[in-house]
């Protein structure tokens, strides 16, 4: 099957293209504003998008009439190397065409003499050498090599290997910035990826690459991380550094991913994948379209208030679906469906509670406290926080009467606001609940423990 090409046409769930626009112009006309490469960091939550918008980025920029040399790395992938001079430079010789330029010829030649030399200065190659491992030079090593050679020699040749690596380094530098200027101001840009996920000692030593290396005009870097994730690496590494003061010195501007939160778009396009296409393979559901909606919009406000991130609200999407096709016997009413997207969502959000919720270990009160605690509420659903606290509430009913006044008196208490409650606002909040009694399942199980067993029972195949 052919593999489908990733652009903003065919994969832009989160309506980024304009922001990629606007990007491309500031590498375009703000990086010549500036001396040496320009550095832009990305920034975005792990499970944003990151990877798939800088694909969708590379397309665009490649699809423009005089289309940008565009170049993808990933840093993680290339964590084994000593040096990240080696996966950059591969990298460039992978993009640069067999009929090349007189300077992409040169800057071939060049990277592969760097390669050489990088190697050549590798602890393992540099031992077999001079028989000095430059990685663990402890007292004894040294001794030993000191019996194989004089050190007066051993000396010459280390230096020696260190000055080839310097020229060549120096070389790399003119080349490359005389390649980038053949270019035409349509700068080489080298997308970075997963920076974050590399080891601290290997992200750093990517970053100081960038800067003393491959920092010449016309190039362009962006560097796709999860800024949090890159802080604690760097403070791993060197403590409690100023890590804003630190970044600074690598990057020339910094600029956050749109939110890919539960827009209607993205929204549309999940409901459409894990119901609509679905219902058109044959897969069943235990609610109509109209119902969907209700549930689509639920599951969305609730994603949005938790400001969960897109690669989480998939996974719900994904599993809400699943656990509706394979429990639809389980799903009396509309509000049961309710209850399993409220769960669904939770588990996400509070592992914990869910639980109590599903094991019927968890009282009205903490349900409320739950409410307040994640302050649920939606500007574009002003009844959201009541109908998210009654539907919470009918979840962990059952035919106990005691339970049922304690849970009215809970409702009571929240709606009005009052301290004590009186025997009408309990009246009051009884009405509230009075769709739901027909809807309660026998025996003493609440429908988020039935929902929950089920939810259990198929976790070994969704999850």
């Amino acid at each position: 099957m052919p593999t489908t090409e990733i652009t903003f046409k065919n994969f832009d769930k989160y309506n980024r293209e304009a922001f990629a626009k606007q990007l491309t112009k500031a590498l375009k006309v703000l990086s010549l504003y500036d001396d040496g490469a320009y550095v832009l960091s990305l920034n975005a939550r792990f499970g944003s998008g990151k990877s798939t918008f800088i694909r969708m980025w590379k397309a665009d920029l490649e699809a423009e009439p005089e289309s940008h040399s565009v170049i993808i790395l990933n840093a993680w992938e290339s964590d084994f190397s000593e040096d990240p001079i080696l996966p950059i430079c591969h990298a460039l010789l992978e993009s640069l065409p067999e009929k090349s330029s007189k300077a992409a010829t040169m800057l071939k030649k060049t990277m592969k003499s760097v390669i050489a030399a990088v190697t050549l200065t590798s602890s393992a190659i540099l031992e077999k050498h001079t028989g000095i491992n430059v990685t663990d030079i402890s007292k004894a090593s040294t001794e030993a090599a000191l019996e194989k050679k004089e050190i007066q020699e051993i000396g010459e040749e280390i230096f020696e290997v260190y000055t080839f690596k310097r020229d060549a380094l120096k070389h790399l530098r003119n080349a490359l910035a005389d390649y980038a200027k053949s270019l035409e101001h349509k700068p080489l840009v080298i997308f970075v990826d997963e920076l974050d996920r590399c080891r601290p000692a290997y992200a750093v030593h990517f970053l100081e690459t960038i800067k003393h290396i491959f920092s010449v005009n016309n190039v362009c870097f962006v560097l796709a991380v999860d800024r949090a994730q890159l802080k604690a690496s760097v403070r791993q590494l060197y403590g409690d550094v100023d890590f804003e003061g630190y970044y600074k010195k690598f990057v020339t501007r910094e600029a956050d991913l749109p939110d890919g939160n539960a827009n209607k778009f993205f929204v549309e396009h999940l409901a459409q994948v894990n119901f609509d296409e679905k219902r058109g393979e044959g897969v069943k559901f235990p609610f109509d379209r109209i119902l969907q909606d209700r549930i689509v919009r639920l599951i969305s406000d609730l994603c949005d208030v938790f400001n969960l991130v897109p690669r989480e609200i998939e996974h719900i999407f994904r599993v809400f679906s699943q656990v509706s096709a394979v429990e639809t016997n389980k799903m009396a009413s509309g509000d049961f469906v309710e209850c399993l997207a409220l769960l669904v969502v939770i588990r996400f959000v509070d592992a914990e509670f869910s639980k109590k919720l599903g094991t019927g270990s968890v009282s009205a009160s903490e349900v409320r406290n739950f409410i307040v605690k994640y302050n649920i509420k939606s500007k574009k659903d002003e009844t959201l926080e009541e109908n998210i606290l009654l539907s919470l509430l009918y979840g962990i009913m059952n035919y106990d009467n005691e339970k049922r006044r304690v849970i009215y008196g809970t409702f009571a208490a929240h709606q009005t606001k009052k301290s004590s409650i009186t025997a009408q606002d309990e009246e009051n909040a009884r009405q509230h609940f009075n769709s739901f009694f027909s809807m309660l399942p026998t025996g003493q199980k609440t429908p988020f423990e039935i929902l929950y067993e089920a939810m259990q029972n198929w976790k070994p195949f969704i999850n």
